[in-house]
């Protein structure tokens, strides 16, 4: 499958486990497999790393995640990284733009 690695690596770079990291690219490839004719534009990579990202988010929300087998270290908990996916999802490039656009208040 085309871009196995790349989702791998971005798995175990979010969830930092690599029991984790597995499940979340098998569950993003069955995922990709079933909808792939909707599937919008070119880049198919794009496409299936969001479905990978989108997985590792929601299984940090749902606080799902093995404490062993750490990648890091012994410093990072899967409370800290649910505090940074919490981070990341709230600035976007989107939500950046908005912020920053005229006549907003913030």
């Amino acid at each position: 499958m085309p871009h196995l690695a790349a989702a791998h690596s971005l798995a175990l770079w979010l969830v930092r486990n690599g029991h984790d990291a597995q499940g979340v690219v098998q569950d993003a490839c069955l995922h990709a497999f079933v909808s792939f004719d909707s599937a919008v534009g070119p880049n198919h990579r794009a496409w299936c790393l969001s479905i990978v990202r989108n997985g590792a988010f929601s299984l940090l929300a749902r606080g799902r995640l093995r404490q062993t087998d750490s990648v890091v270290g012994a410093s990072d908990n899967a409370d800290g990284l649910l505090d940074r996916v919490t981070a990341l999802r709230s600035e976007t490039p989107e939500s950046s733009l908005l912020r920053a656009a005229p006549g907003n208040a913030s």
